[in-house]
Parts: C-alpha cells; sequence; structure tokens
C-alpha cells in the first residue's frame, strides 16, 4: 500500500515536467536522481572552511545541463547567442524581451542585493557560459568568511570566522549547523561572478 501511495506522489511531479517540457520543446531530456541533503566539499581547504552548504545539487544539475548545451552546439556547428538558465516552476507574468534587446556583456538576472544574486534565473550572453555555468566549481573554493561579510553581509555576529562550526556532509550523524552560519547559493553565485569579473543586469 504505502508502495502504491509513493508511485501516485512520484507520477503527479513527473507528469506536470512532461507537460512543462512539451511546451518548451526541448531537444533533449534527461532525469537525474533527487539528492538530499546538504553538500560541503572543502578541496583545498581546511576541513569545514568553506562555508558552504546549501545548493550545491542544484549548481551541479545546471552544469550536466549546460554540457547538453555544448553537446548541440557541437554536433550542430552552431554557437548560442544566449543560454537562459530558468527554475521550472516559476511563472512569469509577461513575456520577455525578445533575445537580442539583452546585454551581450552582462549576466541578466531577476533581483540582486550587493553580491546576494537571485539564482533562479538569468540571461546569460554565450562568452559569458563558461563562468555562470559552472558555478557549482564556488564550493570547491576556499575563502576566508570576511569575503561573504563584505559581499553579502554574513556573519556579522561573529567576532571570529574561526568560531564557525564544521559544514555537515550528507549521511552524517553530526548535527548540522545553524542556517545562520550558512553560505547560501545566491552568495556564492554572486561572489563567483565577481571573481570571474562578469558583470551583473537586472
Amino acid at each position: 500500500r504505502d508502495a502504491t501511495r509513493c508511485e501516485r506522489q512520484l507520477q503527479a511531479p513527473v507528469s506536470a515536467m512532461a507537460r512543462a517540457l512539451a511546451i518548451v520543446n526541448a531537444t533533449h531530456t534527461e532525469l537525474q536522481p533527487h539528492r538530499i541533503g546538504i553538500a560541503a566539499p572543502t578541496h583545498g581547504c581546511t576541513l569545514g572552511s568553506s562555508r558552504a552548504s546549501s545548493g550545491y545539487w542544484q549548481w551541479e544539475k545546471v552544469q550536466a545541463c549546460y554540457e547538453l548545451v555544448l553537446a548541440h552546439e557541437a554536433k550542430y556547428c552552431a554557437r548560442f547567442s544566449h543560454i537562459v538558465r530558468s527554475r521550472p516552476d516559476l511563472t512569469f507574468g509577461r513575456p520577455l524581451q525578445d533575445i537580442r534587446h539583452y546585454s551581450q556583456t552582462a549576466v541578466t538576472v531577476l533581483h540582486r542585493r550587493g553580491a546576494w544574486l537571485d539564482d533562479r534565473f538569468a540571461i546569460v550572453p554565450r562568452a559569458l557560459a563558461d563562468v555562470y555555468f559552472r558555478t557549482v566549481q564556488s564550493y570547491f573554493t576556499c575563502r576566508d568568511c570576511g569575503v561573504y561579510r563584505s559581499a553579502c553581509n554574513l556573519f556579522q555576529s561573529l567576532d571570529n570566522c574561526a568560531s564557525l562550526p564544521l559544514r555537515v556532509l550528507p549521511g552524517s550523524r553530526s548535527p548540522a549547523s545553524p542556517r545562520s552560519h550558512h553560505v547560501g547559493s545566491e552568495c556564492l553565485l554572486g561572489v563567483w561572478l565577481q571573481e570571474h569579473t562578469v558583470q551583473v543586469d537586472v
């Protein structure tokens, strides 16, 4: 009985996704397994000092999608002018402008506060796509938390960044650190683009 209930729960979102993909008329569809939990790669850092804890799987999937775009370009010997990144659950109240109206030299996002960038939607010029769509690498970049303090107004109440608890990996039995001690996907995106001198428009 539980198995039947679970199957019904899975069928509804999959059917909704199929309808959305039919509207988009996607040239290729690839379902990736859903992974639960937070991730905190610490490559190149002292354990825990990457400060990253959310959105990792999201950006891993974004990069996988970008690799499909690159394969499509190679197959047809063509190159897109822009690549749009959009969550499938977004609703738009009005049509977007013609793609030719958007910047060729800056990433266009919905909202920003300093380095904090809305990560749900972006219109990315092809020349900047290698940076934007590989934002997952930001999770492997070791930064002092002072970077996030000045860029995204995080950790203002901490006198010493070293007092931050270690990040918790998926499957760990250790208690997760407080949300106030993590760096969100929006900040990691903004800092990553800043480090690569990518301009952002709203």
